[in-house]
């Protein structure tokens, strides 16, 4: 498996029988006007989502900005902007839900013209496979390749943003991938789907503000940070920098997972994780994701019953298990992690307070959707697993 990085551009083309061509399907919702701007703002959620295939186990995509004009491009309004560093999707894992990216305030009028960069290298995991290949992006059509860049540039005689329109998404259509001469050339073509037939998910990255026992206002950072409701939910997974219980409290900067609420404009938190004011040194991590299989479980040789001391967590299994990265965000080279497990690892079902329940390595089977806390290996290919929170059903990733 290839050392993972935020940001790739290795000029190296992996050739293979991978069929692939990236087209973004961008397209917004609402109703329809007249295209004079009159001065007033709006606010628009924005979202980005992915089609189906099952050629692949992973695409990796880092997304940087995506803009509009409201004069075929002459002039931009930025609608997301991520750090120096983008936002790492796996596509794959947009399949049936799209998510939310943050809300902005745009000049009313119509908006004609889109813009998308994004890293031009995609990292992709076909079906059986635990490596990443890389695919690099080619300059073609309405898309121009730079400083290790991809933008992709449509103009259209029919907005794509109407007056009045309060939502905008970008889809990848990992459906149409194809291969061109080694390279990929993506193309985009306007977004016909339903967007409210799939699962809206947001992960916000803020600051926790006026708590309550029930939920909390989340303030947003950078360029367009602005505040979210957060409500949550009664079985939400609260936890600290190492995987530990954890304790909200105002101030602390926090990442909220969890179901995006449109018109409402909050979200229904299904997890919150909170964030060190540094990152530590010895690759402290958590990973979501789902177990593919387990490679090896194996009981201690002492005789006795693992699970016969009441009220201990611990589990004395030791064994190891694959998991497939399902977190938005997680390094695109990493695709898959090798979870160990030993008589120091805990395991539980995530709840909060007395929902919580006590869990051993024998809940841990190939579909099973966890959150691993542990540290990474300088390769980033092996966790060991210090904990492991097991997701129920109604808590989906």
């Amino acid at each position: 498996m290839a050392k993972p990085t935020i940001k790739v551009h290795r000029r190296t083309i992996i050739g293979g029988l991978l069929t692939l061509f990236p087209s973004l399907m961008v397209g917004c919702g609402g109703n329809s006007s007249s295209s004079n701007n009159t001065g007033t703002t709006r606010a628009v959620d924005v979202f980005v989502t992915d089609g189906f295939d099952d050629r692949f186990n992973q695409v990796w995509v880092t997304l940087y900005k995506i803009e509009a004009s409201q004069d075929s491009g002459s002039s931009w309004e930025t609608l997301f902007e991520s750090s120096v560093e983008g936002l790492a999707l796996n596509l794959l894992s947009l399949r049936d839900k799209a998510q939310f990216l943050g809300t902005v305030d745009l000049p009313e009028g119509d908006f004609n013209a889109l813009r998308v960069t994004f890293d031009d290298t995609l990292t992709v995991t076909e079906p059986g496979s635990d490596n990443s290949q890389e695919i690099v992006v080619e300059s073609h059509a309405n898309l121009v390749v730079s400083d290790g860049k991809a933008i992709v540039t449509i103009v259209s005689a029919r907005p794509f943003l109407e007056r009045g329109e309060s939502g905008c998404t970008v889809e990848f259509d990992v459906a149409a991938f194809e291969l061109v001469g080694n390279r990929v050339r993506p193309h985009i073509k306007p977004f016909e789907g339903n967007l409210l037939a799939r699962r809206l998910r947001g992960e916000l990255v803020g600051t926790v503000q006026d708590l309550t026992a029930t939920d909390f206002n989340l303030q947003r950072q950078g360029r367009f940070g602005r505040v979210v409701r957060v409500e949550m939910a009664p079985d939400i997974l609260i936890s600290g920098p190492e995987g530990q219980d954890a304790t909200l409290s105002n101030g602390q900067k926090v990442l909220v997972r969890g179901v995006w609420i449109p018109g409402a404009r909050y979200l229904i938190a299904d997890g919150v994780r909170i964030i060190p004011a540094a990152r530590p040194e010895n690759r402290q991590r958590a990973f979501a994701g789902t177990v593919l299989e387990v490679t090896d479980r194996f009981d201690d040789d002492d005789g006795h019953d693992d699970d016969s001391e009441e009220g201990d967590e611990r589990d004395d299994d030791s064994g190891e298990f694959l998991l497939e990265l399902r977190e938005a965000g997680v390094r695109p080279g990493t695709a898959q992690l090798t979870v160990a497990v030993d008589e120091g690892t805990t395991f539980r079902k995530a709840g909060r307070g007395a929902n919580q329940q006590r869990a051993s390595f024998e809940d841990i089977n190939a579909g099973t959707s966890v959150v691993v806390f542990g540290e990474v290996n300088a390769e980033f290919t092996r966790v060991q697993a210090r904990r492991v929170e097991i997701i129920p059903n109604n808590l989906r990733l």
